[in-house]
């Protein structure tokens, strides 16, 4: 199934190993932020450690961040995102916060989108550190899912524990 923009995000069943998730196939930007996305290689963890499937595709994907004299496409590691935002002087709690709410409360990515766009107290760079958290933590469920009964990882909680 295709990653949509105005649909629920696919999620990853693992016990559904035949239908694997699409990925985003477009650019959005904050500014002069742009982030695309890229097929990644990580495969599902609950099959490999609970269910003894290895090499099973989760639907993982890489996510490419622009950002105008540090980055060109590149595929920012969290640290170093997390880094990049307290630098700029942005609350990161207040971020780890709405970065989980954006999780809990946004399933389709347009009205995302829409709703970081038009928040004018943030910055570009704020927004699109959200918006990375969000594919971040779709793209952490896919692979720790925490929602499978065998599973006792974290999914989205694994990458929001990285946010301090």
């Amino acid at each position: 199934m295709n990653f949509e923009r105005d649909k629920d995000y696919p999620i990853w069943n693992p016990d559904n190993i035949d239908y694997v998730p699409g990925i985003p196939s477009w650019e959005v930007k904050f500014g002069d932020i742009v982030i695309s996305f890229g097929r990644a290689n990580r495969f599902c963890y609950v099959n490999e450690k609970k269910l003894n499937k290895n090499g099973v595709i989760c639907g993982d994907y890489f996510i490419y961040t622009t950002i105008p004299e540090k980055y060109n496409s590149h595929a920012l590691d969290d640290l170093t995102f997390v880094k990049l935002v307290k630098e700029s002087h942005c609350d990161i709690g207040d971020l780890k916060k709405l970065a989980s709410d954006n999780f809990d409360n946004f399933k389709i990515e347009s009205q995302l989108v829409a709703h970081l766009l038009q928040d004018s107290k943030l910055s570009d760079l704020c927004k699109a550190f959200l918006y990375y958290s969000w594919h971040r933590c779709i793209i952490e469920e896919r692979i720790y899912s925490s929602t499978h009964p065998l599973s006792t990882y974290k999914g989205k909680d694994l990458y929001l524990s990285v946010i301090k």
